[in-house]
């Protein structure tokens, strides 16, 4: 349970650390809202959101990497914490993000 604790809050310092420099980051108000650009990023990536899956396409540079992370949760009494996915798209420009459900946090990564 401590490592998982651990690897979520690197991921949290990781997508901090990024979204100061070429990165577009996008957070959900609460579970099951839809994703909100934060400082412009709606100038970088455009999303098309749906119930489990995010069309994404890029308006300003290529993507390297995105990072998915999704909300905290409990089952009987024992936090299982929030879902982490990272993934390098095969494609720069657009892509699909499929999940089971909307997530907390989306972050793109551009290459330099």
């Amino acid at each position: 349970m401590a490592i998982r604790a651990g690897s979520l809050c690197l991921a949290a310092i990781l997508v901090t650390a990024a979204s100061y420099s070429g990165a577009a980051l996008f957070r959900a108000p609460h579970p099951g809202a839809d994703l909100q650009p934060v400082d412009g990023a709606e100038a970088i990536v455009q999303l098309l959101q749906g119930q489990q899956s995010i069309l994404w396409t890029t308006l300003e540079g290529s993507v390297g990497l995105y990072t998915v992370i999704g909300w905290r949760s409990t089952h009987d009494d024992a936090e299982l914490g929030g879902a982490l996915m990272m993934r390098q798209p095969s494609d720069g420009e657009a892509g699909v993000i499929v999940f089971g459900e909307k997530p907390m946090t989306l972050q793109f990564e551009l290459d330099s």
